[in-house]
């Protein structure tokens, strides 16, 4: 869920946001993801392309009344293909995309990024670390767990935040609201078969653009 209307925090926490998001990137760049990148030029190619795509990909998506859009993340997939260093990293530049193109509001980029990007690649990042605790070795595990359900699971902790969000400041609540809580599961379906299948293809013809994927655990 993208937010839309300025309005829906107060300014200063808006320009707080931007100064704790902008510093929390600074030090994610410093601290990892410009060392991942140096040292892989095929990984900076996959990262770019990705980024970008993220930021037209978001385009297409549908207004909601309350002021808020909805539209596919991909981010489990992506965060499978990158992990989730580089994923918040891609996340970031595509909502700045966005912006550029008129399409997002500048003062609202750190509450897309913590809605749109950082629960999403969280949840993902979780149904990760899961799968690999567990041990098991069945092979489609890998794409059922962390590509569907992790899919599934990130647009739900998306949307709720936005609920959230969008009710504690100040928003009515309406049916839009309710009928959004009632979709929900219509929402996370796609949602995750999507980015259960992104991640099933890759595995199986590109496991090398996998981050994430150990091809030993499963021989």
């Amino acid at each position: 869920m993208e937010y839309l209307r300025s309005d829906l925090l107060p300014l200063a926490v808006e320009l707080g946001l931007w100064g704790v998001i902008i510093g929390y990137i600074a030090l994610l760049w410093v601290r990892r993801c410009h060392a991942l990148l140096r040292q892989d030029n095929t990984l900076q190619h996959i990262f770019w392309g990705c980024a970008l795509a993220l930021g037209l990909f978001w385009r297409l998506r549908i207004d909601v009344d309350f002021g808020v859009s909805l539209h596919f993340l991909l981010l489990s997939a992506l965060t499978l293909v990158l992990d989730w260093e580089l994923t918040l990293l891609a996340g970031f530049i595509g909502l700045s995309l966005l912006a550029l193109l008129g399409s997002t509001p500048w003062l609202l980029i750190p509450l897309n990024f913590l809605g749109v990007v950082f629960i999403p690649v969280m949840v993902t990042k979780w149904a990760v670390d899961m799968e690999r605790k567990s041990g098991g070795r069945l092979f489609f595990a890998y794409p059922l767990v962390n590509g569907f359900l992790g899919g599934g699971l990130s647009i739900v902790g998306s949307v709720l935040f936005g609920m959230s969000i969008c009710w504690l400041g100040g928003g009515e609540w309406s049916q839009d609201h309710s009928l959004m809580l009632a979709y929900l599961p219509l929402i996370a379906l796609p949602e995750g078969v999507i980015n259960g299948m992104l991640a099933t293809g890759m595995m199986v013809y590109f496991p090398s653009v996998l981050r994430t994927f150990d091809s030993s655990r499963y021989q």
